[in-house]
């Protein structure tokens, strides 16, 4: 009998705001790792799209952890602040480096924005959208290197009082390059969710092969990162040293 109810309360499912459950399993990962998933967390959300829907963070903040969400948008910027008042949100877009300028053109949907908006003539165009801009606005956006966002964050309570900390990046064709501009033993995490798709020509039966072979996998490897989860197109990785 107690085996039986053990086993019903660890897989008794919980509430997700994530696409594909993404926050439940970074949640059983921290506990896994020894850190303690109610502590007080930080996470840093790139391409946060919205308070809850989606969101691989919500599950965080209604368990006290506080973070920084980066968006484009005022209406993003407005909703966040409303739904997640004690959450930070900042408006502009994230390059890997000093090389795309202080601005950027970014395809925007309607006046909130949706999913899938992305940097104009930037990034890895094969996991983008068919870049029919016909019903899209190209705005002019501010454009803030990963580095110099880091550098910030590190600098707030927030960052500095946390337990441990989470980087979610999903922001449509630049994951790739952002993640190799990130000096890992500079800024630290203990969990990142990264998305990365396959070539869209490749066998997906060869799915994880690619993954492993990938220059995120590799590049994550080399800085201390073990693959621990796939959940469609977000790998989660674990930062090895942070395990107790």
């Amino acid at each position: 009998m107690t085996l039986l109810i053990r086993n019903t309360f660890f897989t008794m499912p919980r509430e997700t705001y994530s696409q594909l459950g993404e926050d439940i399993v970074v949640d059983n990962l921290l506990a896994w790792m020894g850190l303690n998933p109610f502590g007080k967390g930080f996470y840093l959300d790139l391409g946060a799209y919205h308070p809850s829907e989606k969101s691989n963070t919500r599950f965080f903040y209604e368990r006290n952890s506080r973070g920084i969400n980066v968006d484009v948008g005022k209406e993003k910027k407005a909703l966040f602040e409303y739904e997640r008042p004690d959450d930070l949100f900042w408006e502009t877009a994230v390059v890997p480096d000093d090389s795309y300028g202080k601005n950027v053109k970014f395809s925007f949907t309607g006046n909130y924005g949706a999913p899938d908006d992305f940097m104009i003539d930037a990034g890895d165009e094969h996991i983008r959208p068919e870049q029919n801009l016909e019903h899209r606005r190209i705005v002019q956006v501010k454009a803030t290197t990963i580095h110099s966002l880091l550098k910030k964050a590190k600098s707030l309570r927030i960052w500095q009082e946390s337990e441990w900390r989470i980087l979610n990046v999903d922001i449509e064709g630049m994951d790739e390059e952002v993640i190799q501009n990130i000096d890992f033993s500079e800024f630290p995490f203990e969990i990142l969710l990264v998305e990365d798709f396959i070539p869209k020509k490749s066998d997906w039966r060869n799915k994880i092969f690619h993954l492993i072979n990938g220059p995120v996998y590799q590049s994550l490897f080399e800085q201390g990162y073990s693959l621990q989860h796939v959940c469609g197109p977000t790998l989660i990785f674990c930062r090895i040293q942070s395990k107790k």
